[in-house]
């Protein structure tokens, strides 16, 4: 096996790419398009600051003290969430990230037998 720097070609080739193309290899399809990241639009980079702001808290406790998340929820509250909880299982099994579907549920944090993944621990709720 023999290993070759890119690093040259890769940097002058970007400083010739219009803004907005794309390079890619034949390998590169659809899929992967999809699951790319646009990074600095609003709506596709969740990293964004101006994302993290309409996020009103970090954590299921913060939730709690700030009477957001309740602890002995409506039948109302429990079909809502039981719904949004479904659409997020639906749409991590449609290939969607976990983190960003279904751990976004403030109340698995409070499900007894709940326990994060390892690679979770420090990272906060959304």
């Amino acid at each position: 096996v023999s290993t070759q720097s890119t690093g040259g070609a890769f940097q002058s080739s970007a400083l010739s790419l219009p803004i907005g193309h794309l390079v890619k290899d034949e390998h590169f399809g659809l899929f992967e398009a999809m699951s790319a990241i646009e990074l600095m639009d609003p709506k596709m980079d969740a990293g964004m600051l101006c994302n993290k702001e309409l996020c009103q808290v970090s954590s299921a406790e913060e939730a709690i003290e700030r009477g957001i998340l309740p602890l002995s929820p409506s039948n109302t509250d429990v079909v809502g969430v039981s719904d949004e909880l479904l659409a997020c299982i639906c749409t991590w099994l449609d290939g969607h990230s976990l983190a960003q579907t279904v751990l976004t549920c403030l109340y698995l944090p409070l499900y007894p037998g709940y326990r994060a993944p390892s690679w979770w621990v420090s990272v906060p709720l959304p």
